[in-house]
């Protein structure tokens, strides 16, 4: 059995529930897009490492839940909706 395998698994799990539970806790809409990564509109967390990235931007330089807090606090968190799903939420805006 290759423990460090068992170990890489269990902090990638560790790391993902605590950031679920920190941006539930904030009440922020969030998809988990992968087992490594957690996407806030054009947000992307990676919970193990603390890395941010905006869509089409190199990571940012601050890592962690307080630079996600900040990255978040000035992009955002809508997600983008397509399709039917658009049509739908505009129609229940008017």
């Amino acid at each position: 059995m290759n423990t460090g395998s068992f170990k890489q698994k269990k902090i990638i799990e560790c790391s993902m529930e605590a950031a679920k539970e920190w941006l539930d806790a904030r009440n922020v809409r969030y998809v988990q897009k992968t087992v490594y990564q957690l996407k806030m509109g054009i947000v992307n967390f990676y919970p193990t490492t603390g890395t941010i990235t905006i869509d089409g931007e190199p990571p940012y330089a601050d890592k962690g839940l307080q630079a996600l807090s900040e990255a978040l606090e000035r992009f955002g968190t809508d997600l983008p909706v397509c399709g039917k799903a658009a049509i739908s939420l505009m129609r229940l805006q008017r």
